[in-house]
């Protein structure tokens, strides 16, 4: 209801104002006094500001909300026209990185434990995410894996922290088996993930509040200063 019927009003109240409303104002304290101030004429300035932020707001708002109804045929049908745009940008949302990474690495660890050959096992592990440009670069790793460069150092472009690396490295020592070596890490991914995805939705919330509070304080301003100044030169008569 936010996102599809009051998103779309306020551009339109704000229109409104300070088309109409506003303008009115000033024509009645003009014909009441010499000038109603220049302050108060400027705020008719802030018009195209105050309308391009807000119908920003809302296009931004609607298209998230179309990509997530979308679903994955959506994306599937952006990410032809748009490779591999739509995908690197999910891959440099730090949340959704990390969650990119969580199921490479799970799934990874369930083929090495399978005894599955490494360099498959990679490219499984990698379509399984279903973001062509972490596929990209999982095959380049893979391509470094077949050259002769040992598992651990082929991933190493594949998390920027380095901890998957270590683990790996780690894994005799931490457990015998590749899961249990990555559990831990994979759960840290998961809660940063989640950490990072709501102060960014609270982030987003935040600055979307602010704006429109200075908005509205805008309007009010405008409004009552041009009130007040009607009332003082009533009481002057």
């Amino acid at each position: 209801m936010i996102l599809l019927i009051i998103g779309p009003v306020l551009p339109l109240l704000t229109w409104l104002i300070f088309t109409y409303v506003f303008p009115q104002l000033l024509n009645i304290a003009k014909e009441m006094a010499d000038a109603p101030g220049a302050h108060w004429a400027g705020f008719i300035g802030w018009l195209p500001v105050a309308l391009g932020m807000q119908l920003l707001m809302v296009v931004c708002a609607n298209v998230l909300l179309i990509g997530y109804v979308g679903g994955p045929r959506l994306k599937a049908w952006i990410q032809d026209l748009t490779f591999p745009f739509i995908d690197a940008f999910v891959w440099h949302m730090p949340w959704r990185r990390k969650r990119l990474q969580r199921d490479f690495a799970t799934m990874l660890a369930l083929l090495l434990d399978a005894q599955v050959p490494e360099p498959k096992a990679l490219l499984l592990a990698a379509n399984s995410t279903a973001n062509q440009y972490f596929i990209r670069r999982v095959q380049t790793a893979a391509e470094t894996l077949a050259q002769g460069q040992p598992l651990t150092e082929a991933v190493q472009r594949l998390d920027e922290t380095g901890e998957f690396r270590w683990r790996l490295e780690k894994r005799g020592s931490l457990h015998p088996r590749f899961q249990g070596a990555l559990g831990g890490w994979l759960e840290t991914l998961d809660a940063r993930a989640f950490q990072q995805e709501q102060a960014a939705a609270q982030g987003l919330t935040t600055v979307t509040v602010l704006i429109n509070g200075l908005l509205v304080a805008t309007v009010g301003l405008s409004v009552f200063s041009v009130l007040i100044h009607l009332i003082q030169e009533a009481v002057l008569w």
